[in-house]
């Protein structure tokens, strides 16, 4: 079963392919606030399962690189 997502979480997938820093990802979505993508977009991809850290074990990492789970790649293709 599919968990229920936002609107904001269903529009990141849309444009999520491949392996992404989080200014790559800001840019996808033409955002500039930071926190905001982080609050509304990635933490709830990350906590639902739909988005993966690529160095979990430094996940504030200015470095750190973001995958789509499993999950989040058919979440993605609907």
């Amino acid at each position: 079963m599919s968990p229920q997502v936002s609107p904001q979480v269903e529009r990141f997938l849309a444009v999520f392919t491949g392996e992404h820093s989080r200014e790559g990802l800001l840019g996808f979505l033409g955002l500039s606030d930071r926190k905001n993508f982080r609050e509304k977009y990635l933490n709830p991809a990350i906590k639902a399962g739909l988005v993966g850290l690529l160095d979990p074990d430094n996940p504030t990492s200015s470095k750190q690189r973001y995958v789509l789970t499993t999950l989040g790649k058919h979440m993605g293709n609907k």
